[in-house]
């Protein structure tokens, strides 16, 4: 679910009715989830509000066999031939954009960024035109976010979606700024935290379940830090991705969620390692520094995180 704040209310001096009315507002803003149902906004073409879109995506549009759909929503444009993989598409893109904004505390976009929705056939030859991944279900260009909609199997944007947003969210916010593996860490740990709180509202209960990794397979923690490209194959793509994520667990264990966002904005800043940052703005003592390692390792390990 979204993270729920009781409103910060000293009643002496205040009129209780009007902290009564707060309240109720406050409980049926919990009780939908959000404070409004995202808004979905089918258009024409020459309708959109922004028809800005990258040579990759101008090439998927000229591509579609017939005339694709388009709709809007508050932050994002979305592009695909199935009405239903739209809608509900844009719907947990503003989830992901609400939640990855407010767990680190991010300015909000000023220009909405397209999605395109493709069928199982057009990812297969998306996938091999770009050369991503075989198993590659998303992929993110240039403010733009590409992704499959399978709907056979029912785990139509269960993850992808959101995850891509948080990343949309960083680089808008950070530029490229923050080393690769805090990035993914950051989008693969509140990508999570965001598809399961989703779906646990919507009765849902998802599980994790990952193979074992052997430790000899885990990077040195500074080398992880220190790439600039992500792994070729998807055996060490998946390496990358679990200890980046534990990497990011292990530091808000360190000084808790709510300094997330402010560690991640002075990183971003350059100038000092993140090692002297947690230790001279979060009070981290070289002890806890030097277990950061091994904690990162465990949990990267971890089968059903």
């Amino acid at each position: 679910m979204p993270r729920c704040f009781w409103p910060s209310i000293i009643c002496g001096g205040f009129d209780m009715k009007a902290v009564a009315v707060i309240l109720v507002v406050w409980a049926c803003w919990v009780g939908t989830g959000w404070a409004v149902e995202p808004y979905v906004d089918f258009r024409e073409w020459r309708r959109l509000s922004n028809r800005d879109v990258s040579r990759l995506g101008n090439n998927l549009l000229k591509q579609a066999d017939g005339e694709r759909l388009h709709a809007e929503s508050e932050h994002f444009i979305a592009h695909g031939d199935d009405k239903e993989a739209i809608d509900r598409a844009l719907r947990k893109a503003e989830v992901a954009w609400m939640e990855a904004g407010q767990a680190l505390r991010l300015m909000p976009t000023r220009k909405k960024a397209h999605v395109y929705i493709l069928d199982n056939a057009a990812w297969t030859d998306f996938t091999r035109k770009y050369r991503l991944l075989p198993d590659a279900r998303a992929f993110a260009y240039k403010g733009e976010i590409f992704i499959t909609d399978d709907a056979a199997t029912d785990q139509t944007f269960r993850d992808d979606v959101l995850h891509e947003v948080v990343h949309y969210r960083l680089t808008y916010a950070y530029r490229d700024k923050l080393p690769l593996a805090v990035e993914e860490g950051l989008a693969q740990y509140i990508g999570w935290q965001i598809t399961r709180g989703y779906y646990s509202f919507h009765g849902q209960r998802l599980e994790r379940r990952r193979p074992p990794l052997h430790p000899d397979k885990l990077y040195p923690l500074n080398e992880l830090l220190q790439m600039d490209a992500y792994p070729s194959d998807a055996a060490a793509m998946e390496v990358f991705n679990r200890q980046s994520e534990a990497l990011i667990a292990a530091i808000v264990g360190l000084i808790d969620e709510d300094n997330l966002g402010p560690f991640i904005k002075t990183l971003s800043r350059g100038g000092r390692p993140w090692s002297q940052i947690l230790q001279e703005q979060f009070d981290c003592t070289p002890e806890q520094l030097s277990a950061l390692e091994a904690e990162t390792a465990a949990l990267a390990m971890e089968t059903d995180r």
